[in-house]
């Protein structure tokens, strides 16, 4: 959705950023040992996915989930090239 009051740009930061360092921080929680959120986190984005799904069914669009692991948090010993499309 588009302001008409205001002129969008792609350069204009999404967030302030304290709170994008609060989203970071927010995310490294996954990599701590024993993070006690992690359960609650994990069902938060299965169920905002089971949303999204049933909103695509109901309009009859397909909808693909694709995870993107960051760079640096990918085990070497792990990589390999995907397989061609068959």
């Amino acid at each position: 959705m588009i302001h008409k009051r205001r002129r969008y740009s792609d350069d204009a930061p999404t967030f302030s950023r304290p709170t994008y360092i609060k989203i970071l921080g927010g995310r490294a929680n996954v990599y701590t040992v024993g993070w006690e959120g992690l359960e609650d986190s994990v069902n938060a984005a299965v169920d905002a996915i089971k949303r999204m799904a049933d909103l695509c069914q109901r309009r009859t669009v397909p909808l693909v989930v694709v995870l993107i692991p960051r760079r640096r948090s990918s085990t070497p010993s792990c990589r390999r090239p995907c397989p061609p499309p068959t």
